[in-house]
C-alpha cells in the first residue's frame, strides 16, 4: 500500500501531462480506498487534465498539441468515482464538453468542501505555461457553472477572474496573541523604502544581484594576507614586485589551461565508462554528470581546486568535505541551468521589477511584503506565467558525495603541475628587473634560467592528521604550488552567493521553502535551517518542514521586515580595523595577532623516556596544535569578514534571514552580519538615517555608557550625567583613536564604543545642531537576563520578577549582583565554619566570575558545565592564589551559585522541574520527540536523536520507533498495531539489515534540552511581536535575539512596543495552552491504561496523566507593572 501522498502526486502530475483521465481517475479511486486525503496538488492535476480534454474537444478553445492517451473517461452526475466513458466513436462534441464541464464541477465542489483553493494551490505549484492555459481554462469552466441560473459572466471565452489578494489577506490566520498587534492602526509607511532612491538604480542591483547568483561564486580581494608569512611577526615584510606578481599569476593560468585540457578529456573517458556500466543495470552516477555541457563540468573542477588552494592553508580540510562541496555546486549548477533554459529567470525578472515598484514606495500598496510578492505572482499567473519554484527532487547526500567524488578523482588522478615552472618565472622576471636597473632587487638568483627543467608533480596528496581523539584524512595541495598560489595572489576569497548579503531588497517568505536569494540556496537558506543534531544522513529525514505556511503568517511576515533592513558598511570603523589588523593584529581589541604561524612540531617520543614524560610530550603537542588550530581559525574569521565588508563599502546591502527549529532568528550570510561579536556590530550602521530630534542626543549618550559597562546598577539620569563626564575622552577617541589617550581600549566592547564616539562628535559638530543630525547609527535595548524575564512572567513571580527589571524602580536591578550577595553570604558562613575553599575565595565571588552561569542557568546549564564556565573565570584572575584551588573552587562556587537562582526564582526552578518531567516521560517512555506550539502557532520539534544501539530490545517491542519509516505514536501500542509494526519492521529487515541503527529521540538530550528551547521560542514570539508592531508604526527595528536596535530617535517608541507586546504575549495562559496540546497528543486514554499488561506501565501512565494536569500556579506578579518599568529593556 502506497502512503506517501507525495507519489500519488508524482503519478497525478504524470497522467494529467498526458491527458489521461482514466489513469488520473483510477488513482482517486485507488486514493479512496486506501483512505488517503486527496490533497490540493491532486485537484490542480485533476483540473489540468480535464482542461486538456476541453482544449481538445471544445472548438471555441485552442487545440491542445497533447491527445489523450486513453478514450476520456467520466464519472456520472452522482459520484466523481463511478465511471461513465462515452463511446469511443462518438462525434457529438458537444456531450463530451458537457460532461467535462460537469466533471469539473462536481471536483471544484469536492475540493470546497475540503477548504482546498485551487487557485491559491496554483500559485505555489511548480507551473509550466501548458500547465497554467489548461489549468486557467478547468478553472473558468467551474467558475462559470458556480454562477447563479440567468446570470452572466460578462466576461470572453476562456478568461477568468480570481479574487486579488487584498481580499485573501483576510484569510491569514491569526492568533490571540496577535489581538493587541492587530488592534494598532497600520500607518501604510513603509520604514525600508528609499534606501536605493531611484527604482532604475535598484533594478540595476537586482541585475548584478542575479549574475552573482547566476555565476555562483564571487570572488573578493582580501585585505589581509590570506597566506601568512612563514618567519615573521608581521603580516607584511618586504613587498614583492608587482611585475613577478602579474608573470606569476600568468603562469598560474596557462598551467590551469593545460589543467582543462586533461579534465575535459579525463571527464568525457570517466563518462565512456559510467555510459557502459549504467546500461548494464548498474547504479552509477551517469544521469548526473550529463546534465550540463562538459565544459561546466571543467569549469567547476578548477574552481574547486582553487578552494582547496586556499581552504586547506585557513583550515582543515577532509576530502569528504571537499567532495561534498563540489557535488552541491555541481546540483546548484544543474538546477540554474534547467532554470535557466525554461525560463524561470527571465520571468523572475518580470516579477521582481513589479515588486521593487511597490517595495520602494514609502506608502504602502499593501500591508505586508508577503501580499506585495504574492499580488505579483497572482497577476503574473493569470497571464500565463511560468512558476518561479519547481520541486525538483532533492538530491541526497550520499549523490551529492558520489558526484563530487568521481569529479575530485579525476583531479586526484589526473592533475600535475610543473614544480619548477614558478622557480623559472622569478629567475626571468627578477633577472629582467635587475638588468632594467629597476628596483633594488636583492638575493639575484645566479643559476641561469636555461638549466630549469620541467618536473611534474600531482598537485594535491592526502594525510593523516592527529586530532584531540582520532586521525582524520585531510587533503592538502602540493606545497610549492601553494607558494605559486600565494605569491601570484591568485584566486582572491572565493565565496558562495548565499554566504554574502544581498545587492536588492530579498524575495519576501510567503512558503516554507523559497525566499531570500534570488536562485542561489544552501543550509541557511531555508525556513529552518537544517539542524545536525541527529545521525541521519539525509537533510530530508530530519526536516520537520510538513506543516502549511498558512499556519504562520505573522512569522513569516516577521521574518520579511527583518530581512528587509537596508545596511551599510560603517567606513571609519572599517578603516581603523584594518590599519590594526594590517600592524599585527591586536588581542585586546579582538583582532589576532600575527605570530609565527609554522606548523607545530610532529609529536617526538623516544624509547628512553619515561611514562609520565611521554603523557607530557603528548598534552604539549596536542596543546601547541590546538593553540595553531585556533590562531588559524581566528584569523580567517576576521579575513573573511574585514575582506567582506570591504568589498560592500559604500553599498546599499541587505541581510536575507532564515530561523531554526524554535524559531530563533538568524541572517543568512555567515561571515559579515550585525549578529556576533563587538567587531561585527561595530562594522555596520542603518542605510536610512533618522535625524536625531528631541531625544535622540541622550539615548547616543546612554547608549555609551551601556556599551562601557561602567554604570550598571545606575539611572539614566545618572548614566546621562557620567556620559557628560566622559565628554573628553569621548571626542578624543573620536578624533585621534590611535594617537589621542585611546580611552575606547579599555572598554568592554571597543569598537562599539569607537563607533558611538564617532557619531556622538558628529552630532555634537553638526552646523544646525546635533537635533538635526541624521543618523544612521542603531542604539541597543537588551533585555535583563531575557530568559529569567520570561520565566518570571510565566509563573508570575514577583521576587523574580523584581530581579530582573519587570517592576517598575529608579534604579535598574542586577540579577547578577543579587545571586553574587546571596553566594557571598553563604561564603561567609561556610568559611566562618572552616571550609578551606570557601577561605580561598574570599574576595573573588565576583559579579563577573558567576556571570555566564547565572545566564545559562535558564538554558539548561548542569553543575558541571557550571563549573567550567566558572573554572574559565577564575583562570583569568591574575589575582588568583593557586591553580590547584581552581577545580574545587569552581565547583564549590557552582553548587552555591544554582542553589542561589533557585532561592530568587523559584517559579522558574519548578517550571523547569515540570518540563524535564513532561520531556522525559515523552521521549523516554513514548519514544517520541518533544514538540509544541508557539503563541504564533508556529510547531516546533526537537531533532535531537540518537541511533538505538543502546537502547533495549523491549522498548522496539513496545513503542514505533519515531523514525522516516513509520509516523510517531504518542501512545502505547494496541497489540493490532504492534502486529502492524512488526510485519512493517519484518519486512524493511529483508531488504536492509541496519533496520536497527535507523535514529530515536535521544532521551537524555531532549530532556535536558526541552526548557531552554521552550523558553527561546517565547523570546522569539515577543522579538516577532516588537517587529511587526514596529513595522505597522513605520518604525526600523533590527534585532540580535533579545538586543533590540532601532535608530536613536524612535528608541522611546520601540520600547513602549517591547513592553506592550511582552504584557501581550505573556497575558496568554501559555503553560495551559502547552498542556492542553500535549494532551491532545500524548496523554493517555482511561481505555489504553486499562490495556497495558503491568501494574508499572500503568502507574508511569497515570503518572504523566496527572503530570499533564499539575500545571505550575501563577503568583501575584501584576505583568501591567511592566509597563512602567524603565529598565525592564535598557
Amino acid at each position: 500500500m502506497l502512503i506517501s501522498p507525495k507519489i500519488y502526486e508524482t503519478l497525478a502530475c504524470h497522467f494529467a501531462n498526458k491527458a489521461d483521465w482514466l489513469s488520473l481517475d483510477g488513482l482517486l479511486k485507488r486514493m479512496e480506498q486506501d483512505g488517503i486525503t486527496v490533497t490540493p496538488t491532486i485537484y490542480v492535476c485533476a483540473v489540468e487534465c480535464l482542461g486538456r480534454l476541453l482544449a481538445l474537444y471544445c472548438p471555441a478553445t485552442e487545440k491542445s498539441t497533447v491527445a489523450p492517451t486513453f478514450a476520456p473517461h467520466f464519472p456520472n452526475s452522482q459520484s466523481i468515482r463511478d465511471p461513465v466513458v462515452p463511446h469511443k466513436l462518438a462525434s457529438n462534441s458537444k456531450e463530451i464538453v458537457h460532461k467535462i464541464e460537469h466533471m469539473l464541477h462536481l471536483i471544484g465542489q469536492k475540493a470546497e468542501s475540503q477548504g482546498v483553493d485551487i487557485y491559491q494551490q496554483l500559485l505555489c505549484m511548480p507551473r509550466a505555461p501548458g500547465t497554467i492555459h489548461h489549468v486557467l481554462l478547468g478553472l473558468e469552466r467551474i467558475q462559470r457553472r458556480s454562477l447563479p441560473n440567468g446570470v452572466s459572466s460578462n466576461r470572453p471565452e476562456g478568461t477568468i477572474f480570481f479574487p486579488c489578494v487584498n481580499e485573501h489577506k483576510q484569510s491569514d490566520r491569526i492568533y490571540p496573541v496577535e489581538k493587541h498587534l492587530n488592534a494598532v492602526q497600520h500607518q501604510m509607511r513603509n520604514a525600508f523604502a528609499g534606501a536605493i532612491p531611484q527604482n532604475e538604480d535598484l533594478l540595476i542591483c537586482f541585475e548584478r544581484q542575479l549574475a552573482l547568483e547566476c555565476k555562483g561564486e564571487v570572488r573578493i580581494p582580501p585585505v589581509l594576507p590570506p597566506f601568512p608569512m612563514k618567519d615573521s611577526t608581521s603580516s607584511f615584510k618586504r613587498p614583492m614586485p608587482n611585475t613577478l606578481k602579474k608573470r606569476l599569476r600568468h603562469a598560474l593560468l596557462e598551467e590551469q589551461s593545460r589543467w582543462r585540457v586533461k579534465l575535459l578529456a579525463g571527464f568525457k573517458d570517466l563518462l565512456q565508462r559510467l555510459k557502459r556500466s549504467h546500461t548494464r543495470d548498474k547504479v552509477t552516477v551517469y544521469p548526473f554528470l550529463k546534465i550540463l555541457p562538459a565544459s561546466h563540468y571543467v569549469d567547476l573542477m578548477i574552481k574547486a581546486i582553487d578552494n582547496v588552494a586556499l581552504n586547506s592553508t585557513l583550515q582543515h580540510v577532509s576530502s569528504t568535505l571537499v567532495c561534498m562541496d563540489l557535488g552541491r555546486r555541481v546540483q546548484a549548477a544543474c538546477e540554474l541551468y534547467r532554470k535557466e533554459k525554461l525560463g524561470v529567470l527571465d520571468e523572475l525578472k518580470q516579477v521582481y521589477t513589479s515588486y521593487a515598484e511597490q517595495f520602494n514606495r514609502e506608502d504602502m500598496p499593501l500591508p505586508q511584503f508577503r501580499h506585495m510578492w504574492l499580488s505579483v505572482t497572482n497577476n503574473r499567473v493569470n497571464e500565463g506565467a511560468v512558476s518561479l519554484h519547481h520541486d525538483w527532487p532533492e538530491w541526497t547526500s550520499f549523490v551529492q558525495y558520489m558526484v563530487g567524488r568521481a569529479l575530485y578523482s579525476l583531479i586526484y588522478d589526473k592533475l600535475k603541475f610543473d614544480r619548477n615552472r614558478p622557480i623559472l618565472v622569478r629567475h626571468q622576471t627578477l633577472d629582467t628587473l635587475a638588468n632594467r636597473a629597476g628596483p633594488n632587487v636583492k638575493d639575484v638568483p645566479t643559476a641561469s634560467p636555461n638549466l630549469i627543467r620541467s618536473q611534474e608533480s600531482p598537485l594535491l596528496f592526502e594525510v593523516f592528521t592527529q586530532f584531540v581523539s582520532e586521525m582524520r584524512m585531510e587533503v592538502k595541495i602540493h606545497p610549492t604550488l601553494a607558494n605559486w598560489y600565494r605569491d601570484a595572489e591568485y584566486p582572491p576569497l572565493s565565496f558562495h552567493p548565499a554566504e554574502l548579503p544581498m545587492l536588492c531588497p530579498p524575495v519576501p517568505w510567503t512558503d516554507l521553502h523559497d525566499a531570500g536569494y534570488l536562485v542561489s540556496r544552501n543550509y541557511a537558506t531555508r525556513l529552518m535551517r537544517q539542524t545536525r543534531a541527529s545521525p541521519v544522513a539525509e537533510p530530508a529525514l530530519d526536516d520537520d518542514l510538513d506543516f502549511d505556511a498558512k499556519r504562520i503568517p505573522s512569522v513569516l511576515d516577521a521574518l520579511n521586515c527583518l530581512a528587509s533592513c537596508p545596511w551599510r558598511v560603517n567606513e571609519p570603523i572599517l578603516n581603523a580595523l584594518i590599519k590594526v589588523a594590517r600592524a599585527g593584529g591586536n588581542r585586546k581589541l579582538s583582532i589576532p595577532e600575527i605570530v609565527r604561524q609554522t606548523m607545530p612540531s610532529p609529536l617526538s617520543i623516544t624509547n628512553t623516556m619515561s611514562y609520565e614524560e611521554r603523557r607530557a610530550a603528548d598534552r604539549q603537542a596536542r596543546e601547541a596544535q590546538k593553540q595553531y588550530d585556533e590562531m588559524r581559525s581566528l584569523w580567517a574569521t576576521e579575513l573573511y569578514r574585514l575582506s567582506i565588508a570591504n568589498q560592500y563599502r559604500g553599498r546599499v546591502f541587505w541581510f536575507p534571514h532564515s530561523m531554526d527549529f524554535r524559531g530563533r532568528v538568524y541572517p543568512c550570510p555567515p561571515h559579515f552580519h550585525h549578529m556576533g561579536s563587538d567587531v561585527s556590530r561595530g562594522l555596520i550602521v542603518f542605510a536610512k538615517g533618522l535625524p536625531l530630534g528631541e531625544h535622540g542626543l541622550d539615548w547616543l549618550k546612554i547608549h555609551l555608557v551601556n556599551l562601557t559597562g561602567l554604570k550598571k546598577r545606575c539611572s539614566n539620569r545618572d548614566r546621562l550625567k557620567f556620559a557628560e563626564q566622559l565628554l573628553d575622552d569621548v571626542l578624543d577617541s573620536a578624533r585621534n583613536p590611535f594617537n589621542g589617550r585611546r580611552w575606547w581600549q579599555e572598554q568592554e566592547e571597543p569598537w562599539q564604543v569607537l563607533a558611538c564616539c564617532k557619531e556622538l562628535m558628529a552630532a555634537m559638530e553638526h552646523p544646525s545642531g546635533p537635533h538635526n543630525y541624521v543618523s544612521h547609527f542603531p542604539v541597543h535595548q537588551d533585555g535583563s537576563c531575557n530568559g529569567l524575564q520570561h520565566y518570571a512572567a510565566l509563573g508570575r513571580d514577583c521576587r523574580g520578577a523584581e530581579s530582573v527589571n519587570l517592576t517598575a524602580r529608579d534604579q535598574p536591578q542586577d540579577v547578577y549582583s543579587d545571586v553574587a550577595e546571596v553566594v557571598e553570604a553563604q561564603r561567609q558562613a561556610d568559611a566562618a565554619a572552616g571550609i578551606p575553599v570557601a577561605k580561598v575565595l574570599e574576595g573573588f565571588v565576583r559579579r563577573k566570575v558567576i556571570k555566564q552561569s547565572v545566564m545559562t542557568t535558564v538554558y539548561g546549564v548542569t553543575l558541571y558545565g557550571a563549573s567550567e564556565q566558572i573554572r574559565r573565570q577564575l583562570r583569568d584572575l591574575e589575582d588568583f592564589p593557586g591553580r590547584e584551588w581552581i577545580g574545587p573552587a569552581g565547583t564549590y562556587l557552582a553548587r552555591l551559585t544554582l542553589a542561589s537562582i533557585g532561592a530568587i526564582f523559584t517559579s522558574s526552578t519548578e517550571i523547569q522541574a515540570w518540563f524535564g518531567q513532561i520531556a522525559q516521560h515523552i521521549s523516554r517512555h513514548l519514544g517520541n520527540r518533544v514538540s509544541w506550539e508557539t503563541p504564533l502557532g508556529l510547531p516546533v520539534t526537537q531533532p535531537y536523536m540518537t541511533l538505538p544501539s543502546a537502547l533495549t530490545t523491549d522498548r522496539f517491542s513496545e513503542f514505533t520507533p519515531s523514525s522516516p519509516f513509520s509516523p510517531p505514536s504518542p501512545t502505547l501500542l494496541g497489540a493490532s498495531a504492534m502486529e502492524v509494526a512488526s510485519r512493517v519492521r519484518h519486512n524493511y529487515a529483508i531488504h536492509n539489515a541496519n533496520y536497527k541503527e535507523l535514529p530515536v529521540p535521544n532521551p537524555v538530550k531532549q530532556q535536558n534540552a526541552f526548557p531552554p528551547n521552550f523558553i527561546h521560542s517565547l523570546d522569539s514570539c515577543h522579538m516577532m511581536l516588537t517587529a511587526l508592531h514596529c513595522f505597522r508604526e513605520g518604525i526600523t527595528f533590527a534585532s540580535v535575539h533579545d538586543c533590540f536596535w532601532t535608530h536613536a530617535a524612535t528608541v522611546n517608541e520601540m520600547n513602549r512596543i517591547c513592553r506592550e507586546e511582552f504584557i501581550a504575549l505573556h497575558s496568554e495562559p501559555i503553560l495551559r495552552n502547552f498542556a492542553d496540546y500535549l494532551r491532545s497528543k500524548f496523554a493517555y486514554t482511561k481505555e489504553e491504561i486499562s490495556q497495558m499488561n503491568s501494574e508499572l506501565k500503568r502507574a508511569k501512565a497515570s503518572a504523566f496523566n496527572e503530570i499533564l494536569a499539575r500545571v505550575p500556579k501563577p503568583g501575584k506578579f501584576d505583568l501591567n507593572e511592566v509597563r512602567k518599568s524603565t529598565y525592564f529593556f535598557s
